[in-house]
């Protein structure tokens, strides 16, 4: 069996290492991630194409083919498309195996491609990468401004000779120090102003809030919290959030769907393809057992 490793995962933080809240970053992207890599589940896939490898290649590339190889067997392996009819429709492309190896020109309709979406050509990694990058933006406001809420007084020195011995006897405002200490002979060298830093934390959490809501949608997951909080939303609400996840939803599936039929025309393996479910883990479903595959509901 061969395994295609991730190409793209760890461009990402590349890509972020310059970024304000590198950490906040990877921390969210990586929550985003688990979440688009269990949306959906496989059934009859072949032993040799396991299912998380299936999801992340698609997540990270958007798309991925599954060959007969004369040697190797079944593999997984990056596509690329070569050739496209007037419609834009791929007629051929080339596969690069994970041993280098490449095999140009194929027919499309002789190799089983899965796609992250019938829609857009790139995976939901790019969605999730963008939303994640705006998300550390607000946050870097918010930093900002829960900083400027230790600096209460803003003073000026009424001569330029005065500012460095203003500067050695004033207490450090980012330790949280909530006065200032200068010498009783610069009292009348200075103006003092309270300075009253904009604070509008809430409205920025709030717009945290709506930007993770987005990514969720892009990635198929129900951003008004399945457990408990639908019963409370108005219904136009709920429809509306409904109305976009079924749409992402039925994007992606139909994708995946399409490889399904190519498997088994091409190889003969009958997979399906579905949406997991969520479940919420409570006491009652789950005997702390991890050989318990359903979470303990046999248990006796």
């Amino acid at each position: 069996m061969v395994i295609m490793t991730e190409w793209s995962y760890k461009s990402i933080y590349k890509e972020q290492r310059k970024k304000p809240n590198q950490d906040l970053y990877v921390i969210m992207y990586n929550k985003m991630r688990r979440m688009a890599l269990s949306t959906f589940e496989y059934d009859g896939l072949p032993e040799e194409i396991e299912q998380g490898t299936l999801e992340k290649l698609l997540y990270d590339e958007g798309q991925v083919a599954i060959y007969k190889h004369k040697t190797y067997g079944i593999i997984m392996c990056k596509v690329n498309f070569v050739t496209h009819n007037m419609l834009g429709v791929p007629l051929t492309c080339n596969l690069l195996l994970p041993n280098g190896e490449n095999i140009q020109n194929l027919n499309v309709n002789d190799v089983a491609i899965f796609t992250d979406s019938q829609t857009v050509g790139y995976g939901r990694r790019l969605s999730v990468s963008y939303w994640c990058s705006r998300y550390c933006d607000v946050q870097s406001t918010i930093d900002t401004q829960l900083i400027n809420q230790n600096t209460p007084l803003l003073m000026l020195a009424s001569e330029r000779k005065d500012v460095e011995k203003l500067k050695s006897i004033i207490i450090d405002t980012v330790t949280g120090a909530k006065a200032l200490v200068i010498e009783p002979s610069l009292v009348d060298k200075i103006t003092t102003m309270n300075f009253d830093a904009p604070y509008n934390v809430p409205s920025l959490m709030a717009v945290q809030g709506e930007i993770e809501k987005r990514v969720k949608e892009d990635i198929g997951i129900d951003s008004m919290q399945t457990f408990g909080k639908k019963s409370r939303l108005i219904v136009d609400e709920q429809e509306s959030n409904d109305e976009v996840l079924s749409v992402m939803l039925r994007d992606c599936l139909n994708a995946r769907r399409k490889g399904c039929k190519q498997m088994m025309k091409l190889y003969g393996y009958d997979v399906k393809v579905g949406v997991i479910t969520p479940e919420r883990i409570t006491a009652d479903t789950d005997t702390g057992n991890p050989s318990d595959s359903d979470g303990g509901n046999n248990a006796n």
